[in-house]
């Protein structure tokens, strides 16, 4: 109880599906991403405690990184910001570079914490770095929370007594700017949109990361997960945790509420990469193990696969099911892993 009724509602929701013999349906509907109405063929059934394996949502939602199979092993692609960003956007980001290194340049002069300028920097060198189509997504949402958290902690009223008008003027000029520029981006508008829905408590964004972090650290055993998804599902974590330094070291009780809600936000984004990671090995289950599909070395190599799947399920399964007690979109998903891990591929799958 002492995390809050977002906690509580999670714990219950994952409890019922629990319950052997509940069948989800269009008797109601069931929100699996909070606050977002979602179809009936989305919804889980569980029917004398198992689910109907055709309803479990498998598909890859908007998020920092998606991933595919290559090589035999799951890797990670980036999602850039699009590749049709609205016309003016290019001109908005040139702009936008000039404002964050006025700002950077002007809060050099003053004595304020060194990151605020470096956040300013490095948002400027990122922007600068490539067209607005081809940008990073999630990285251009991280270098926005810094900028953002900064900005919000200069704005509110105890940063006006510190800071002069001029410089407090210019890192809200950047600050708005920043957030006009991201929303030309029709990559980071759907990245932002799936992040909301999620509705991450913010008391429970620390223990989500936890668990973010033991997932990462577990499947880096498994042989068929690429180093690209390492660091993939690695991102954002330096960022959460800069954000626990400033909540633990600030005395401005605005720049720590800004630094927790930025934190929510950074952790929830790590979460929606999580999803998309498990759910890519898990619908290649789903697409070769029950239907055997090939013959002669694609027979042997899909069965190898899935043998690898299966540990790789027993890696994340305990992590992903602590999570799905904090997310209950996560829940479907929990139970899967936890058939997937018990799998061996059929027998015609392993003949050669």
């Amino acid at each position: 109880w002492e995390k809050g009724p977002a906690h509580v509602n999670a714990l219950i929701k994952a409890k019922e599906v629990e319950i052997a013999g509940r069948t989800i349906g269009k008797a109601h509907s069931l929100s699996l991403l909070e606050g977002v109405e979602v179809r009936d063929d989305q919804v889980a059934v569980v029917i004398e405690g198992k689910q109907n394996d055709e309803t479990v949502d498998l598909t890859q939602y908007p998020a920092s990184f998606v991933f595919e199979f290559e090589s035999g092993k799951i890797a990670a692609k980036a999602v850039t910001g699009g590749s049709e960003p609205l016309s003016d956007a290019d001109d908005m980001r040139v702009e936008l570079v000039q404002k964050l290194r006025l700002a950077a340049r002007r809060f050099k002069q003053t004595q304020c914490p060194p990151r605020y300028v470096e956040d300013l920097e490095l948002a400027a060198i990122l922007i600068a770095s490539s067209s607005a189509a081809e940008l990073p997504a999630g990285k251009i949402l991280s270098a926005y929370r810094s900028v953002e958290s900064d900005a919000a902690a200069i704005c509110s009223v105890e940063g006006r007594k510190e800071f002069s008008a001029d410089a407090v003027a210019m890192i809200e000029d950047a600050w708005h700017s920043f957030e006009d520029f991201k929303a030309q981006l029709p990559n980071v508008i759907k990245i932002e949109t799936n992040r909301l829905t999620l509705n991450l408590a913010v008391g429970d964004a620390l223990a989500v990361n936890v668990e973010i972090e033991k997932l990462t650290i577990a499947v880096a055993k498994s042989t068929i997960v690429a180093q690209s998804a390492i660091q993939a599902l690695a991102e954002g974590q330096a960022e959460v945790a800069r954000l626990q330094q400033i909540i633990a070291q600030s005395s401005n009780q605005s720049e720590i509420a800004s630094a927790r809600e930025t934190q929510a936000a950074a952790v929830s984004q790590r979460a929606m990469v999580v999803r998309n990671f498990v759910v890519r090995p898990l619908k290649f289950v789903r697409e070769h193990a029950v239907k055997g599909i090939g013959t002669g070395i694609e027979k042997s190599t899909q069965a190898a696969t899935i043998t690898g799947i299966a540990l790789l399920a027993g890696y994340f399964s305990g992590p992903l099911g602590a999570l799905s007690f904090l997310i209950a979109s996560f829940v479907p998903l929990a139970k899967k892993a936890d058939e997937v891990k018990k799998l061996s591929p059929p027998d015609d799958m392993t003949d050669t």
